[in-house]
Formats: C-alpha cells, sequence, structure tokens
C-alpha cells in the first residue's frame, strides 16, 4: 500500500474528514487531498510526514510503506535492542534533501535513551 492509500485508509480508520485531518495537521484540506490523490501525486516533505505519523499514532516508517508496524511503542522496543549499524537516521542536507545514514554508537545511546526516558513519561 502506498503512501496516498495509507493516509486514507489511517484517516478513515479514525473516522476524519480530510477537513479534520487538515486542522489537526495545521494545513489546507487541499494539501491533504493531494497527499491523498493518485493524479495529483503530492508528497510530504520530511517535517509533515512526522506531524502526519503523530497525529495518527503510528511511525513514519508505516506511513512510507516501509513496515506494517502501526504502534511507536513497538518500534522503541525495537530500538532499545537494536545494534547501532540497524539504526538508520535521516540526516538534512540542505535545499530540502537529506541523507540515510546508520547510526554511530554515541548516537545510537542517545536515541535509544529518548526513547525510554519517552516510554517512561507516557505511564
Amino acid at each position: 500500500m502506498d503512501l496516498s492509500n495509507r493516509l486514507k485508509a489511517l484517516r478513515k480508520l479514525k473516522g476524519w474528514t480530510q477537513e479534520e485531518l487538515a486542522a489537526r495537521t495545521g494545513v489546507t484540506r487541499d494539501t491533504i487531498a493531494g497527499y491523498e490523490s493518485k493524479v495529483k501525486r503530492r508528497q510530504p516533505n520530511p517535517e509533515m510526514l512526522i506531524r502526519l505519523a503523530n497525529t495518527f499514532g503510528v511511525t513514519v516508517d508505516c506511513l512510507l510503506g516501509l513496515t506494517d508496524n502501526k504502534i511507536a511503542e513497538e518500534t522503541a522496543a525495537y530500538v532499545a535492542g537494536a545494534k547501532p549499524e540497524q539504526i538508520i537516521i535521516l540526516i538534512p542536507c540542505g535545499s530540502g534533501r537529506f541523507e540515510l545514514r546508520t547510526a554511530d554508537d554515541s548516537l545510537a545511546q542517545l536515541i535509544k535513551d529518548a526513547l525510554a526516558q519517552g516510554q517512561q513519561t507516557k505511564e
């Protein structure tokens, strides 16, 4: 399932209209319609992907179709047990471009600590 279908499915699962999703994410209904349209093929930028994922309570990987894991807590549990080379991060390179890199030991530990702290805050 591609991004447009996943967005539409998640929105309908929540019982939201395009207008309601737009209001929750701070964009127009036309923007949401563009993301959901196979004809317009509009793609959200990385910041908007994060905002959409947070709004739906899923991971960005789920939105992009890289996993069917919809639960952020499951991702946090996976990362907690992952080796640094298994953690892929998105690095801004300027001009709206991003690069994928594997985490080094210190960054992997920072990510794990932040996720653990986030889980404690939810409890």
